[in-house]
């Protein structure tokens, strides 16, 4: 059930997933952006978690602490550094890519998602207010693409 064109957030693992830190699914908190997930990727180097890499890759000379920081320290930390417009979705395929390859913790929680059988979403609810998160609304459209190259027999996880 939806409240007009927006999900029920009681209704979270009957309806659809949600793609949030506060998740009462421990995998699905596992597969949010800020969860630490250490990961290397091949290009780019190790990093703590998605939202890192995001960040790592989206400023000027970023600072090496990006890829070690915390989810709370990555907000402080770039709230004086101009974020350059960069395309959301690539950056943080190329990451959610790298940890199925390479972090069994993340790729088993995405497969325990996967077998729910259920639509990825993001959102959360201020008050009676619906908000979402740009980074967590692109990661559940991921998932979902992944997931039905899955069922096509395309993915390799």
């Amino acid at each position: 059930m939806y409240i007009g064109n927006n999900p029920n957030e009681w209704e979270d693992g009957i309806t659809h997933l949600n793609v949030i830190t506060s998740s009462k699914y421990p995998f699905m908190r596992q597969l949010t952006d800020l969860e630490t997930n250490e990961f290397t990727h091949p290009d780019c180097g190790t990093f703590k978690s998605i939202r890192g890499m995001f960040y790592y890759l989206s400023v000027d000379n970023p600072p090496e602490s990006l890829r070690e920081k915390s989810r709370d320290q990555l907000a402080a930390g770039l709230a004086k550094r101009k974020i350059k417009k960069t395309p959301i979705r690539k950056i943080l395929r190329e990451a959610v890519h790298t940890l199925l390859e390479t972090n069994i913790v993340f790729r088993e929680a995405f497969l325990e998602a996967c077998e729910m059988n259920l639509k990825f979403v993001s959102y959360r609810y201020s008050g009676n207010t619906y908000v979402e998160n740009k980074y967590t609304k692109e990661l559940a459209i991921i998932y979902n693409q992944l997931k039905k190259e899955m069922e096509s027999g395309h993915a390799i996880y």
